[in-house]
């Protein structure tokens, strides 16, 4: 499977995915999802977002403008995602308490890991 950080500019989003069993996108996701014509497309979402905890790899937001992002990214991906489809988003159960929209998790799998122990 191959590592995409930005889309060729010699084909586009639906062409690629036509040709590829899959790929990882490593980059603004908003922009790939932004980037997607035709809807419906994938049969499998895999991601795991930042957790807002100071990792080397993100920076620290407000509690409320990353709650809004990751709401962004889960509608983004729920309309391109094909009515058989699934997504596995691995974020921490503080998100998951403070949910508030109409989207429902239908299984959720929760651990109980502190900071690190998964690095």
């Amino acid at each position: 499977m191959k590592t995409f950080r930005k889309l060729p500019k010699n084909i586009n989003l639906q062409d690629l995915i036509k040709q590829q069993d899959g790929f990882f996108w490593q980059g603004d996701v908003l922009t790939l999802l932004d980037s997607i014509k035709e809807k419906q497309i994938f049969d499998l979402v895999v991601t795991s977002p930042p957790y807002n905890i100071g990792k080397s790899y993100e920076s620290i937001q407000d509690m409320d403008k990353y709650f809004l992002f990751q709401e962004q990214v889960i509608k983004g991906i729920d309309i391109n995602l094909k009515s058989t489809g699934a997504i596995c988003w691995q974020v921490r159960l503080h998100f998951l308490k403070r949910w508030n929209t109409a989207f429902v998790f239908r299984n959720p799998a929760i651990s109980n890991w502190d900071f690190g122990c998964s690095a």
